[in-house]
């Protein structure tokens, strides 16, 4: 699991959130981590996703396996529609600016895209 000190944060706080103030999340940003033997063979592979909110506040989820992500992101779908959804420079820059104004810059410059847009693979 990465290091990230707000998923010390009690689940309940999270599940909370979600429910209470969904538009307080903004980002799902997927991260994959692949460890290859002598540069070429991928011998493992693990996904992980970070959900960032207009706090600054992450939480990083992993998922171990397809089936996993599947459902995450079904979730995230369900009760988080708006959040944009992957990961570019531009979109780190505007969220270390202003978290609060992320989801607007990102639709002003043609950058937005919402989770509840992406096709999701089973």
């Amino acid at each position: 699991m990465l290091a990230n000190i707000d998923n010390l944060i009690k689940p309940d706080f999270w599940l909370e959130l979600i429910k209470s103030k969904p538009y307080e999340f903004v980002w799902i940003k997927p991260i994959k981590i692949k460890t290859k033997l002598y540069f070429v063979l991928t011998i493992n592979t693990e996904n992980f996703f970070e959900l960032k909110t207009t706090r600054g506040k992450t939480l990083t989820v992993e998922c171990k396996t397809n089936l996993d992500n599947q459902i995450f992101l079904e979730g995230i779908r369900n009760c988080l529609p708006h959040v944009h959804f992957g990961y570019d420079d531009e979109s780190q820059k505007y969220f270390s600016e202003d978290p609060v104004k992320f989801l607007d810059t990102l639709e002003r410059n043609d950058l937005y895209r919402p989770i509840n847009s992406i096709l999701i693979e089973g």
